[in-house]
């Protein structure tokens, strides 16, 4: 698996970043507070809080501003794979397309919103 370089993270601009969203470094500390875990480069948490569609509010110049929206991909992955895994424990005589249909309720947009 590929993973954004370090020099794609160095490439990175917080300052830049922080004047645009002025919230980051309280959302990072949030996000932190809530994994329960010190990110000791704020740059990684900084790509992790937003997405590609927020860009079109950045200024002209973006250069040092990416959005990692494949780590976005990587973690619904990750988060159907739990889904179904705990549906498929928890109701043992349900059908593929039973939990097909529970596990689509349970990560679509509007629960996780919620």
């Amino acid at each position: 698996m590929h993973l954004p370089s370090s020099a794609l993270f160095k490439a990175i601009n917080l300052d830049k970043i922080r004047k645009v969203f002025p919230q980051l470094d309280a959302n990072i500390d949030l996000l932190s507070h809530i994994q329960n875990y010190e990110y000791k480069n704020k740059k990684i948490a900084a790509v992790s809080l937003f997405h590609r569609s927020a860009l079109v509010f950045w200024p002209t110049d973006k250069s040092g501003i990416q959005s990692f929206e494949k780590l976005e991909f990587l973690g619904d992955s990750f988060l159907n794979y739990f889904v179904a895994g705990l549906a498929m424990s928890l109701y043992p005589n349900f059908s593929e397309g039973e939990l097909s249909k529970l596990r689509a309720s349970i990560v679509g947009t509007e629960h996780l919103a919620e």
